[in-house]
């Protein structure tokens, strides 16, 4: 199973995997998930247990099965791998803690982001002519500011968006960096505290808090950027905005917040005016512990990423070698940015190739 942005969209399957898939005949399920904004944490991982009950029940052979009918088709679920790239890296991880039944027999991360969104604005100084490619547009440290307080007008006033289940670059590839480099003031748990757009609509538990929960690994902290107060969102103004956009011509301020206020809480958060912060909570599931068993991991990470923090995926390797000694764990760093493995050297791919098929003939 590949978790990606976009199970139609050639480039995020990268062609070093498609190319062992195939020769070992491999069955590849693609789950397109819900995506932020318009879905929460926990939408977005529901539609992904959805998936993982139906492989473990058979209900994916019988369709697999159906649609060949002319073919028998048997699907080993003991030679499962599953694969996640950036975000998909963070589904394919709670799939493996949620799931005990999967029993992957490897698990592939590339670039994952394991924990809150959150970075620098000055980081977008550093995106290169292939971020740029992928993103549709170049982003500057002025116009986050702008972009972000309009994607929220534009969210708040549509109050339930639908649902979206794809990012096919450069679609919403340039929000995905406005979300996560840009701050809004909240109240998370009845605690005020400051932190990115991606954060605050994530609203669930991410793989790092879950982890730590489990087993924490307290010489290795999770790595937390420093957040200044620069580029935070100012909500009232963003709420006077929405209330002007519902009702045209509106000239009262006040009566335009108290619009906006109640299109605010159609995506289910409140508005603390004492601190001029959304207001939200996120619950504390129950965990079943960590499974008993631990499929052999390969995490590759550029050395070269600036949208996701390779120490996150650095400090997944530590936690899986001291929770698991006996797991093997391969933690790659080719000097190579977020969604670019396969400009990688033709080596360095050969080797990857050789460590999975070594994976799945023991």
């Amino acid at each position: 199973m590949e978790v990606t942005g976009e199970a139609d969209f050639p480039p995020w399957r990268h062609p070093y995997l498609v190319v062992w898939e195939s020769d070992a005949k491999f069955a590849v399920l693609t789950p397109n998930y819900r995506k932020l904004p318009e879905s929460g944490g926990d939408g977005i991982y529901e539609g992904i247990d959805s998936v993982c009950c139906a492989l473990i029940s058979g209900e994916y052979q019988n369709a697999v099965q159906s649609r060949y009918s002319g073919t028998p088709i048997r699907l080993c679920k003991d030679k499962l791998l599953l694969s996640g790239h950036s975000a998909g890296g963070m589904l394919a991880m709670h799939a493996f803690l949620n799931h005990h039944a999967l029993k992957p027999k490897h698990i592939l991360l590339e670039s994952p982001l394991l924990g809150p969104h959150v970075r620098s604005p000055h980081d977008v100084e550093y995106l290169g002519p292939h971020d740029v490619e992928y993103l549709g547009k170049p982003i500057t440290i002025e116009s986050l500011y702008q972009e972000a307080t309009q994607f929220l007008v534009d969210l708040i006033f549509e109050g339930d968006p639908p649902i979206r289940l794809g990012s096919d670059p450069p679609n919403y590839m340039d929000l995905a960096v406005i979300m996560s480099t840009t701050r809004l003031r909240v109240v998370k748990n009845g605690v005020l505290q400051v932190c990115s757009l991606w954060e605050a609509f994530f609203r669930a538990e991410d793989i790092w808090t879950r982890l730590d929960r489990l087993q924490p690994l307290s010489e290795t902290p999770t790595p937390t950027p420093m957040l200044s107060d620069e580029y935070i969102i100012d909500m009232r103004e963003v709420l006077v905005m929405v209330g002007k956009k519902i009702r045209s011509g509106l000239q009262d301020d006040d009566e335009a917040f108290r619009l906006g206020k109640e299109s605010l809480r159609k995506l289910g958060f409140s508005f603390n005016e004492e601190h001029g912060a959304i207001g939200y909570s996120v619950p504390t599931p129950a965990v079943k512990g960590l499974p008993l068993n631990c499929p052999s991991f390969t995490i590759i990470h550029g050395w070269s990423d600036v949208h996701v923090p390779i120490q996150s995926s650095a400090k997944l390797a530590a936690y899986i070698r001291n929770a698991y000694p006996k797991t093997a764990v391969c933690f790659l760093s080719p000097s190579k940015g977020h969604v670019f493995l396969d400009k990688a050297d033709m080596n360095f791919l050969a080797f990857i190739q050789k460590r999975l098929l070594n994976s799945f003939i023991k």
